[in-house]
């Protein structure tokens, strides 16, 4: 606990202490709560006396030992199960806690003002392009009188849109309004900060149609976290079904009771690349594909588009020779997403035509005396590229050449491929576990230098 308190974050630490209470066996908790306890509430001392100027010790107290509690009653476990410091010591807190909603109060107290604050700090670093798109978007945040409410960031891979939405959700809570993040899939939420899947925070169905709405009630907390967001951010827009979009918009209208305006009137920032993952439609047309997309819908028409075009990837490269091959290479990508890159007719006009200087021949002489040239380049060239390859044995057949051409002595390690213990019973036969090659698992036969 010593060793995390100098570096981790407050809730962090409240984390960690959940663990040791819940599955170590502590003789002293009050004692080791007491000594770390202003590491413990380091946040909301933070909050009540600096932000807000103003002393109040029983909210200090209080809130680290709720916040303790949420985390103790995801394992079944509560505060009053330890020797600790009690809620019911205060009363009034506990009463005004449980009818405040806890949604809004995740969203207006759970981040932390450091990181947000230096999340603002860097804003000069933002490009011409992301600074107007980023001071738009906060001037629609701030004012709700303003028309301009529906915004699409579009920009390709690398103009580092990601950037931008981080420093417009610091801007938002910084100011203490609300921010709702969500991304059309895990992965890409998890790349928001506070972010989740837009399915979960909208409960939108799985199944859709050009009638569904979502499982959003009048009187639940969530409408009302919805209703006192100035923000809403949905990352990867591209990729839901336009029916996700329209579901969302239906229902906002309903619940909210204004049927005037798209998503009920609030600020709405898509982001995403057309470019990129379209809907996926099972079994469908490009017809079909084509009426999924949400520029299909008859919302995009209220969306105004702003752009992204420079290369924030080529940009940071170090050297002129990398950023030549970098700029390059995104153009030739860029041209490909667009389908202005030139065909190839011999073959069909669905194949594109890939440039001479990214062919080597399907010959092993040219390739080995192209890995010859290569050898004598710095790590650092090898060190930000990638061998992409189509299945997993042309992986282990490329690393197998390399392999042989490096110097030192080779170590073979075999995994395990017996029953531990009495029961010897072989589930699968010794040969079947040796062949299995599946992606993240390390062959059965490993040889390294």
């Amino acid at each position: 606990m010593r060793e995390a308190a100098e570096f981790r974050m407050p809730y962090q630490l409240r984390q960690l202490f959940t663990t040791i209470l819940v599955y170590s066996q502590v003789v002293e908790v009050r004692q080791l709560w007491e000594r770390f306890y202003d590491e413990f509430s380091q946040d909301f001392a933070h909050r009540y006396r600096v932000l807000l100027g103003q002393e109040k010790e029983d909210m200090i107290k209080f809130k680290p030992l709720k916040s303790l509690n949420d985390l103790l009653h995801i394992s079944g476990d509560a505060v009053a199960d330890f020797d600790l410091p009690q809620l019911h010591d205060f009363p009034a807190l506990v009463l005004d806690s449980l009818m405040r909603n806890n949604l809004i109060r995740r969203e207006l107290e759970g981040y932390d003002q450091n990181p947000l604050q230096a999340i603002i700090d860097q804003e000069d670093q933002l490009n011409e392009g992301q600074r107007a798109i980023f001071d738009e978007i906060i001037q629609a945040a701030n004012d709700p009188d303003q028309d301009n409410k529906l915004f699409f960031i579009d920009g390709p891979g690398g103009t580092a849109k990601s950037t931008l939405v981080r420093h417009i959700l610091a801007k938002v809570r910084l100011a203490g309004k609300i921010a709702i993040p969500v991304a059309s899939n895990g992965i890409a939420s998890l790349l928001l900060m506070g972010g989740r899947t837009a399915h979960s925070t909208f409960k939108i169905p799985l199944k859709l149609t050009n009638k569904s709405t979502c499982a959003i009630y009048k009187q639940s907390h969530l409408k009302r976290l919805i209703q006192g967001a100035s923000l809403v951010i949905w990352d990867e827009a591209p990729m839901p079904h336009r029916h996700a979009f329209e579901a969302v918009d239906r229902t906002l209208r309903d619940i909210m009771d204004n049927d005037q305006e798209p998503f009920e009137g609030k600020v709405f920032v898509l982001s995403g690349d057309f470019r990129q993952i379209l809907p996926v439609i099972v079994r469908g047309t490009p017809a079909e594909t084509i009426d999924a997309r949400l520029k299909s819908s008859t919302l995009w028409e209220h969306f105004k588009q702003l752009h992204l075009t420079e290369n924030m990837r080529v940009r940071s490269a170090g050297n002129n020779s990398t950023v030549a091959e970098l700029a390059a290479f995104s153009k030739f990508l860029l041209q490909v997403r667009e389908g202005r890159h030139e065909v190839n007719r011999s073959i069909g006009r669905d194949f594109v035509k890939i440039p001479q200087d990214m062919l080597i021949d399907n010959n092993d002489d040219d390739r080995e005396e192209s890995e010859d040239e290569e050898t004598g380049i710095a790590d650092d060239y090898f060190a930000n590229r990638t061998i992409l390859t189509t299945t997993n044995t042309v992986v282990h057949r490329i690393n197998e050449a390399v392999f042989k051409r490096l110097s030192g002595d080779s170590h073979v390690y075999l995994s395990i491929d017996k029953v531990d213990g009495d029961n010897e019973e072989n589930l699968f036969e010794q040969e079947v576990l040796h062949s299995i090659n599946i992606n993240g698992i390390p062959p059965h036969k490993l040889t390294l230098k």
